[in-house]
């Protein structure tokens, strides 16, 4: 009956109007700053902020000429000069995906490659640990890339030196969706080919690149898009249509929150968020538990953000129609949602777009709004993040192969 009374909390918040669009005061959004306009071939897939540094890091794109692409990190100044810009490259089509922050403020960035022929690299022994062999389900999603089984991690200092490399073979596809500082060093998720299908994957390293067992969750159609640290471990965030620790799936695909024990060894709680004939993913979290993702059905978008209490019980939920899922930071005492929205949102005044342009969104503790920001020429978020220097930073796609940074200060 307590597993059935949870389970109907998150169903029927979900389906609760938001603080957010009760609150009867219009919002007007204040047009962000604009750093810099980046018209290049790289990649970008996400960013670090750190003071008044912006840290972008992809990969170069594939093209006939370019036949050997690599992962890049560089270095943007608050007035949208290049401090530095630094190639990494481990050997073979490496594919550069998340990075973070260690306490020293180095930068660890994290991808996949190809293995190496000859290699000395640090490898770890790969049998898995299951950590949800529950029931089958089919209609896995489409298989990863069988050329990148490798994980590959670059220490590099912030004046754009690489300090070190290590790479572990995880003999299987594979793709690395989150990395986060840990007791251990490093912890690191993602997604990974299985025998059916996909599943999600936990793995811890300490500084020195000695790798841990890597930990499998799911088996057929799990992905896992996020990590952040918690104060009892680790909670991961994405998707799934699987039995996941006993808890069933409840819509077509349910967003899913894991939180593990600090050692990464053993799942203590399984949240699912859906809506009956729904595809629902959280795609971010924040330390605080502040959750951003998407919810798809009928093949109408929204934007939906949830925040959870230290005892993972949701306690406001907010969703705008969009084009995309929603981005999330946290501003203290204030939180924030990004996203692309191409239609008039409740609660904001003067929102009129006609193609799809980038809003932010400041929220109270209660959940209701307080602020919002646009920048009209970004089409989709990428990667945002906070700092007290320069407020909430955006990087986000504007034209067809280009890439913008825009900042506000939120306080």
């Amino acid at each position: 009956m307590k597993a059935l009374r949870s389970l109907l909390v998150i169903v029927l918040i979900s389906l609760t109007i938001s603080p957010a669009l009760a609150a009867s005061k219009l919002v007007t959004p204040a047009p962000m700053t604009l750093i810099a306009n980046i018209l290049s071939e790289k990649q970008v897939t996400g960013a670090l902020i750190k003071a008044k540094t912006i840290f972008l890091f992809g990969n170069t794109q594939t093209d006939p000429v370019n036949t050997n692409p690599h992962g890049f990190i560089e270095a943007i100044g608050d007035t949208g000069a290049t401090l530095w810009s630094l190639p990494l490259q481990s050997g073979t089509n490496d594919v550069i995906t998340c990075a973070t922050f260690d306490a020293k403020g180095h930068i660890w960035v994290v991808g996949t490659s190809g293995p190496l022929t000859d290699t000395a690299a640090t490898t770890a022994s790969q049998s898995p640990t299951v950590l949800n062999p529950d029931s089958v389900v089919p209609s896995p999603v489409s298989p990863l890339r069988s050329d990148l089984t490798t994980l590959v991690l670059w220490e590099v200092d912030q004046s754009g030196n690489v300090i070190s490399t290590f790479r572990s073979d995880l003999s299987r596809s594979a793709i690395a969706r989150g990395i986060v500082s840990s007791p251990a060093g490093l912890a690191i998720t993602g997604v990974v080919a299985t025998v059916s299908g996909t599943a999600g994957f936990f793995l811890q390293t300490d500084h020195l690149g000695t790798f841990g067992k890597i930990q499998i969750i799911g088996s057929t159609d799990t992905e896992i898009s996020s990590i952040v640290a918690t104060s009892t471990g680790f909670l991961l965030s994405g998707s799934s249509v699987e039995k996941l620790a006993g808890k069933p799936l409840l819509g077509t695909r349910d967003a899913i929150a894991v939180s593990l024990a600090v050692d990464g060894g053993k799942i203590s709680s399984v949240i699912r968020s859906t809506n009956t004939s729904t595809i629902r993913t959280w795609r971010v979290a924040t330390p605080s538990l502040f959750l951003g993702g998407d919810a798809v059905i009928s093949g109408k978008i929204s934007a939906v953000v949830t925040k959870f209490s230290s005892k993972m019980v949701p306690t406001w939920t907010t969703r705008f129609p969009a084009t995309g899922p929603a981005h999330v930071v946290d501003a203290s005492p204030n939180r924030l949602m990004v996203f692309a929205s191409d239609s008039p949102l409740i609660g904001i005044g003067g929102w009129k777009p006609t193609k799809p342009s980038l809003i932010a969104i400041g929220f109270d503790a209660k959940g209701l709004i307080k602020s919002a920001f646009s920048a009209k020429s970004v089409s989709q978020p990428i990667a945002i993040g906070y700092s007290t220097a320069l407020g909430l930073v955006v990087v986000g796609r504007s034209g067809e192969k280009g890439v913008s940074i825009f900042h506000a200060l939120t306080r």
